[in-house]
């Protein structure tokens, strides 16, 4: 009796094991689903229209997004020599965005911007890319 509980033993352990190897190769491919997700392209180009800082922008992922598009827009008042941060625009769904933002600003005044793109592959983590806009006189 005492050798039938060892040999179960043995048989349950050795499962165990093989349980966990198992595991330990399917883990790999679990964890690195998006590893060959990038942001293939992120452009911005600044214009002013009345009393607005435009900004156009396109951004282009390597595959369908949960999120693509601007995460925050730091501005830039060069006449000032301040600064503020406006709101970004994202869309789900698709792999490439391409929109413009208008955002309130002096007449007069030089800006440029730091545009923080972002993209999301569904169930994986978010990717960033900055970008320095010219500066622009309205």
């Amino acid at each position: 009796m005492k050798q039938f509980r060892k040999v179960i033993s043995l048989i349950l352990c050795m499962a165990l094991a093989m349980s966990f190897s198992a595991m330990a190769v399917g883990s790999e491919e679990e964890l690195q689903p998006y590893a060959d997700f990038t942001i293939e392209s992120a452009s911005a180009v600044v214009s002013s229209s009345g009393s607005s800082f435009v900004i156009d922008f396109n951004i282009r992922a390597s595959e369908s997004c949960s999120k693509i598009g601007i995460d925050s827009i730091k501005v830039y008042d060069v006449t000032n020599r301040t600064s503020f941060t406006a709101a970004g625009t994202t869309m789900s769904g698709v792999k490439q965005y391409a929109n413009s933002i208008y955002i309130p600003i002096t007449k007069g005044h030089a800006y440029y911007a730091n545009v923080k793109f972002v993209a999301q592959p569904s169930g994986g983590s978010a990717v960033y890319r900055s970008t320095i806009t010219r500066t622009i006189n309205t």
